[in-house]
């Protein structure tokens, strides 16, 4: 498996918790204050859920040994051994 499909199961993982944070963004540029109050306590929900579903997903598929793919100093690898 290459690197950019490893950084899409990431993506994917990541890609709930936009909609708070662009609310937050929304919210503080435009002086909602609604926004600003509400997409905090939705964040930490979708951080929570994102959390649980990651967990059980990588107990799941967890590699036998570190993955090649693991941030480490250098260039990127080209592949990955991730069971992704």
């Amino acid at each position: 498996m290459t690197l950019p499909a490893c950084l899409d199961k990431a993506n994917r993982l990541i890609s709930p918790l936009m909609g708070s944070i662009v609310g937050i963004g929304f919210g503080a540029a435009t002086v909602e204050v609604d926004l600003v109050r509400r997409d905090p306590k939705n964040l930490l929900i979708a951080a929570g859920i994102s959390l649980v579903v990651s967990t059980l997903y990588f107990r799941r598929r967890s590699p036998t040994r570190a993955p090649s793919c693991w941030p480490a100093p250098g260039p990127p690898p080209e592949t990955c051994s991730l069971p992704c």
